[in-house]
């Protein structure tokens, strides 16, 4: 799958990009994984233990 985005803004588009997609299953999404920098995308996934609720999880993004 190729996904290809002229990025010319110094932010994220969040009219074309859902930045903010929640949580699902096990995994969930923090907005601060994601930034523009000289006209790129950046994601960052990380591994961590976190809590949701009373609920330790453990995959996180």
């Amino acid at each position: 799958m190729t996904i290809i985005d002229k990025i010319n803004e110094k932010q994220l588009n969040l009219i074309k990009w859902n930045n903010d997609v929640g949580d699902w299953g096990v995994w969930s999404w923090e907005p601060d994984n994601t930034w523009v920098k000289d006209g790129c995308l950046h994601l960052r996934m990380q591994h961590h233990t976190h809590k949701r609720g009373t609920q330790t999880i453990r995959p996180a993004s």
